[in-house]
C-alpha cells in the first residue's frame, strides 16, 4: 500500500494537463444520473421520460470538447514523468497491481474512457429511439436528444483533428524554424481559373506568422538527395496549402 508521504506530489500545471476538466464531466454524469434515477423511479412504461433528463443537460457536455483536445497531451505527460519522476512511475505501477482498486487498468486506459462515454450515449439513445412508439410522450425530445448528441460527436471529432494539427504545427515550428544552422525552403501553390500556380522561396519560414487557420499537416518524409561526392539527407514536411523542406547545414568551426 502507498502512504501519503510517497505519493509524487504533481504541480497544477502537471495535473491539469493529465486530468483536464475531468472533475466537471464527473459532476455532468453525476447529476445525468440523480435525473435518470428520479425520472424512472416509479417507472411506468407509458409515462416515464428519459429524452428529458438528458436534453436538460446537453449544453454542459460540450465539455467534453476540452477533454478530448487534451488527451494526447495527457497521455504525453505520464510518459514524460514516468521517465523524469521515478516516484511517479513506482505509484502508477503500484496503483496497477492494486487490483481492488483498477481492476487491471493503467491510469491511460482510465483516461479514454470519458471519450469513448459520449459514442456510447449515442449508442444508447439509439436504441431507446428504435423501440419508444412515436405516439409516446418521450419520443419527441428523445429525437432532439439523439440529435444533439450526434453534433456533438462530430464537434469533438473535429476538435481532436484541430488538436492534433496545431500541436504537429508546433512541434515542426519548435524543430525547424529557430534552430540554427538550417535552411528551409518552401513551395507554395493555390488553383485559381482550374490552373495550378506555384511560387517557391529560399527563406526562414515562420509558420506562427504567416499563419493560415485552414493549414492542415499531411505527411513528413525524408529523402537522400545525391550528388558525386556527397549524400545529403532532405526532410519535406507538406502542408494542405505549402511544402517545407530543409538540410541540416554543417556548424561552422
Amino acid at each position: 500500500e502507498y502512504s501519503d508521504e510517497n505519493v509524487p506530489q504533481l504541480t497544477r500545471n502537471q495535473f491539469n494537463s493529465i486530468f483536464s476538466n475531468i472533475q466537471l464531466i464527473f459532476q455532468i454524469n453525476k447529476e445525468l444520473l440523480a435525473s435518470l434515477q428520479a425520472s424512472t423511479t416509479p417507472f411506468d412504461n407509458h409515462l416515464t421520460c428519459i429524452g428529458r433528463s438528458f436534453l436538460n443537460l446537453t449544453p454542459y457536455f460540450k465539455l467534453y470538447i476540452q477533454y478530448c483536445q487534451n488527451y494526447q497531451s495527457a497521455i504525453s505527460t505520464i510518459k514524460s514523468l514516468s521517465e523524469s519522476l521515478p516516484s511517479f512511475k513506482l505509484f502508477l505501477q503500484t496503483a496497477f497491481l492494486d487490483s481492488s482498486n483498477t481492476h487491471g487498468h493503467f491510469l491511460e486506459s482510465f483516461l479514454i474512457m470519458p471519450i469513448q462515454r459520449i459514442p456510447r450515449y449515442i449508442l444508447l439513445l439509439n436504441q431507446l429511439l428504435r423501440y419508444t412508439p412515436q405516439s409516446h410522450i418521450d419520443y419527441s425530445d428523445l429525437v432532439k436528444t439523439t440529435a444533439e448528441f450526434s453534433k456533438l460527436a462530430i464537434l469533438i471529432d473535429q476538435s481532436i483533428q484541430a488538436a492534433d494539427n496545431l500541436r504537429k504545427m508546433i512541434e515542426i515550428h519548435s524543430r525547424l524554424v529557430f534552430q540554427k544552422g538550417l535552411r528551409l525552403n518552401s513551395e507554395s501553390w493555390k488553383n485559381s481559373s482550374n490552373s495550378l500556380h506555384s511560387s517557391s522561396t529560399d527563406q526562414t519560414i515562420n509558420l506562427y506568422k504567416d499563419f493560415n487557420p485552414k493549414r492542415k499537416f499531411l505527411h513528413c518524409l525524408q529523402m537522400n538527395k545525391v550528388t558525386p561526392s556527397t549524400i545529403k539527407k532532405i526532410a519535406f514536411f507538406v502542408f494542405s496549402d505549402i511544402v517545407l523542406w530543409g538540410t541540416k547545414l554543417r556548424r561552422r568551426r
